[in-house]
Parts: C-alpha cells; sequence; structure tokens
C-alpha cells in the first residue's frame, strides 16, 4: 500500500520536474537568441555609425579647409588625421580598407597642393566609404530581420512541441497513477471483502 503511494508520488514529482525542465528549456533557447540578435545587431551597428562619424567628421573638416583656406589648416587638418586613424582601426566592411586607403592617398596629395580640386576627390573619397558602410548597414538589418524571424518562429515551434510534450507527460503520468491507484482501491475493496 505505502509502496504504492510512494511509487505514485515519485511519478508525478518527475512528471513536474520534467514540465519545469521543459520550461527552462523554452526560456533558455528564448533567451539565446534574443541575446545573439541584440549582441550580434548592437556590435555591427555601432562600427558603421562610428565609420559614418568618421567620414562626416572629415568631410566638414575639409569644407573648412576649402572656406578658410591656409589659416584654416592646421586645425582641420589634424581633424581630418585622427579620423583617418580612427577609421583605420575601425574597418568592418569589404572594399572599406581600400576605400580609407584611397582617402588616405589622396588626402596627402591634398595636404601638398592644397587645391579645390582635390579636397573635392578626397570628399567624394569619404562618400564611398559612407556608401559602403550605409549599404552595410542595410544588408545587416535584412539578415537581422531574418535571424529574427527564424528564432520568433522556432522558439513558437519549439514552445508548441514542448507544451504538447509536457501535456502528453502529464496525461500520461496522471493516467499511470489513475490506474494504480485504482487497482489500490480494488485491493483495498478486497480485503475489506475478504
Amino acid at each position: 500500500n505505502r509502496i504504492i503511494e510512494r511509487g505514485l508520488r515519485i511519478r508525478i514529482l518527475t512528471g513536474f520536474t520534467l514540465v519545469i525542465l521543459l520550461i527552462l528549456l523554452i526560456a533558455g533557447w528564448s533567451y539565446y537568441h534574443i541575446s545573439t540578435l541584440g549582441t550580434s545587431a548592437e556590435h555591427l551597428f555601432i562600427e558603421n555609425y562610428r565609420t559614418i562619424g568618421y567620414m562626416h567628421q572629415m568631410e566638414l573638416a575639409l569644407a573648412e579647409m576649402q572656406i578658410k583656406g591656409d589659416e584654416g589648416f592646421a586645425a582641420n587638418d589634424a581633424i581630418v588625421l585622427k579620423n583617418l586613424a580612427l577609421e583605420y582601426a575601425n574597418i568592418t566592411e569589404p572594399g572599406e580598407l581600400d576605400g580609407t586607403r584611397k582617402i588616405d592617398r589622396d588626402y596627402q596629395a591634398f595636404q601638398k597642393l592644397h587645391s579645390n580640386e582635390l579636397a573635392e576627390i578626397v570628399r567624394h573619397d569619404c562618400e564611398a566609404v559612407l556608401g559602403i558602410n550605409e549599404q552595410a548597414m542595410f544588408a545587416h538589418s535584412e539578415v537581422f530581420r531574418a535571424q529574427g524571424d527564424f528564432a520568433r518562429s522556432s522558439t513558437i515551434g519549439i514552445t508548441v512541441l514542448l507544451v504538447g510534450a509536457a501535456i502528453f507527460l502529464a496525461v500520461a503520468v496522471s493516467l499511470r497513477s489513475l490506474a494504480e491507484f485504482q487497482e489500490l482501491d480494488r485491493a483495498k475493496s478486497n480485503f475489506v471483502t475478504t
């Protein structure tokens, strides 16, 4: 009698433990996808935004040099060189290194001649690197959207599957426990009858 009761308790506890584990599995799966998407997106977009900022700073400095001529050159030259160095440390996209090297070469020519035509060429180079990063951000956003769709559908699928497994498990344990309880009740009735 007590052995059967103990077996019932163990089965019920095992069933509830498995249901809790399945719920934790769903939570872990969801957390993994959310954190992976968030971290990846943050890093990629931050790097692209930095490059966009560097390019805008260089373009503004070049515009100041064109407007002010030699008297505005020293301060703005330092801004261009600083942002160029920062850009070299932040190369993230294919073709960006070549574009940055072209900015560097054309800017060195501009430093020697202080020609407005060369300043426009450097600004055009900055626009090309800017375009690479803007296109990359758009492409990354499409990738992240696809990953988000996969995470959403896989989480829903796993949730449905695991909830179904939990329901099946709960029903199986309940039916088994009920059968054993009925058997125990019959044994008790037989004992009383006897």
